[in-house]
């Protein structure tokens, strides 16, 4: 079965996506390594035998069990097919007395090897794609279900409650890519066993930094794990769900089960409005864990009615006074020059304070609804 991992993206960001590839792109090979039973193949230009031992250590460096050895390829293409970034294709098959049987043949293969340099830029890729493997080969050993529908009996389906959700199975006309419960499954091992590059933050800053840095349009930055830990924002984030840890390392015979870090969630106190000659600016307060100097707060907002416009507004360490500045900002530098920010709202906006501890699990604070009127 192939898994495929489509570029999402929320409505605040237009990227470009060239669909022109060649035949002969993937086609030459520029690096090949084996390890074990495992074959990692290059066929961009940016990816050589040195750089393919660097994404053999960075695969290692998410929690990895015996399903590894059902693992045989991890191929980096150059370009790509249409909007697909990466895909997962599984080799498991039913045996006659309806039993599965486990082939070593599965496949990770990651596409558009020539825009990235760097393993911090697949990381993520690559973590969520191995999420695949270990998810479903562990599954199928610990439950013997395979079949995407049955899922939902699975011990996940329940801890999920995903029977109360819009879960979609097969790629087809009406197919919702953060409802393919494969998908949520790959989400939720990146964030509960993925590496710690899988999970990099990116320093949002909210708008009288920007103003203070000459920034005078409005810019947004790729939606790192800080700000969408996982694309499916209608469920809640996977440390919050009870036993559902446990389950992942239980179904890969892991002798110990380990607890989701203790943490005291922060929680937002208020958000004050203040009415400048430049138009309105708000400013948000927010309580947090005074005894853990590790954790990192970002910051997010989006529209009441849509989780899909997301507006992250900073990123917080422990020694950094926790407020944010938002909306209409303005700076004038030492040198008289004025700088202004001009953001405005309407309705009703959700806000939301991700934690991020310093194994990257990520926490996610009680919801705070705030009305900017019209």
């Amino acid at each position: 079965m192939k898994v495929v991992a489509y570029i999402f993206f929320v409505t605040i960001f237009s990227f470009n996506i060239f669909n022109i590839t060649y035949a002969n792109e993937n086609s030459k090979i520029y690096g090949l390594i084996k390890k074990n039973n495992l074959t990692i193949i290059s066929y961009s230009k940016n990816w050589n035998n040195s750089s393919l031992e660097a994404l053999y250590r960075e695969l290692l460096n998410n929690t990895i069990s015996n399903e590894i050895q059902y693992l045989s390829k991890i191929i980096i293409n150059a370009s790509g097919n249409s909007n697909v970034f990466a895909e997962y294709n599984d080799d498991i098959s039913v045996n006659k007395n309806g039993t599965y049987h486990l082939g070593h043949n599965a496949t990770i293969t990651i596409n558009y090897g020539n825009r990235y340099k760097n393993i911090k830029d697949i990381a993520y890729f690559l973590s969520h794609e191995y999420g695949h493997h270990y998810t479903l080969y562990n599954i199928v050993k610990y439950e013997q279900i395979y079949p995407s529908e049955l899922l939902l009996n699975t011990e996940y389906g329940n801890l999920r409650n995903l029977r109360n959700y819009p879960i979609s199975y097969n790629i087809s006309r009406n197919y919702n890519y953060i409802w393919d419960i494969q998908e949520i499954l790959a989400n939720d091992y990146v964030q509960l066993l993925g590496s710690k590059t899988a999970k990099q933050s990116y320093k949002y800053k909210d708008n009288l930094q920007k103003v203070q840095e000459g920034l005078e349009s409005q810019k947004y930055e790729p939606l790192f794990y800080n700000a969408l830990p996982q694309q499916n924002k209608y469920l809640p984030i996977a440390t919050s769900v009870n036993g559902l840890l446990k389950y992942f390392l239980k179904i890969a015979n892991y002798n110990y089960f380990a607890d989701n870090s203790i943490i005291k969630l922060p929680k937002i106190v208020n958000i004050k409005e203040i009415k400048q000659s430049y138009g309105k600016q708000y400013i948000l307060l927010y309580d947090r864990d005074i005894n853990n100097k590790n954790l990192e707060y970002t910051v997010i907002m989006h529209p009441k009615d849509s989780n899909f416009t997301i507006f992250p507004l900073k990123t917080l360490n422990y020694n950094e006074e926790p407020i944010v500045i938002f909306g209409n900002t303005q700076y004038k530098d030492k040198n008289g020059k004025l700088y202004t920010y001009s953001e405005s709202y309407e309705g009703k906006y959700e806000f939301i304070i991700y934690s991020k501890d310093s194994s990257g699990l990520i926490f996610a604070s009680e919801p705070f609804i705030y009305d900017f009127g019209k």
